[in-house]
């Protein structure tokens, strides 16, 4: 988590000189549950930190963050890839949107996908 912080810092600094805030700015936490349920795959807890220039999704309570953008109309990706122990790509990805007040999405990873629901902090 301390990673994530020192990434976010410069990140809201750039947000300060941004353009106009979108409603999903702000800090947003939450539950992951597989779907379906897969073998290796366990719910978990996320957490969500938007600002006008960028996102920073942190899934499994911090192990990696995956960065992105948030549009106006409340839509949210953000990515990572990385090598794997087998030495082939490991892709990461979060995809979301701004519904009935809170942020509703999947994250997915090559071996399982979850349903995101998070609230706002």
């Amino acid at each position: 988590m301390m990673h994530a912080m020192r990434r976010l810092a410069p990140l809201l600094l750039l947000a300060a000189c941004g353009g106009p805030a979108v409603a999903t700015d702000g800090r947003w936490f939450g539950n992951m549950r597989p779907d379906p349920v897969a073998a290796g795959c366990q719910p978990s807890r996320a957490s969500l930190v938007v600002t006008r220039n960028a996102v920073l999704f942190t899934p499994d309570e911090g192990t990696r963050t995956l960065e992105g953008a948030a549009a106006p109309d409340g839509a949210i990706a953000a990515e990572r890839t990385t090598t794997g122990a087998n030495k082939k790509p490991y892709a990461t990805r979060f995809a979301a949107r701004l519904a009935d007040g809170g942020i509703n999405g999947t994250y997915t990873t090559p071996r399982c996908r979850y349903i995101v629901t998070l609230k706002r902090a």
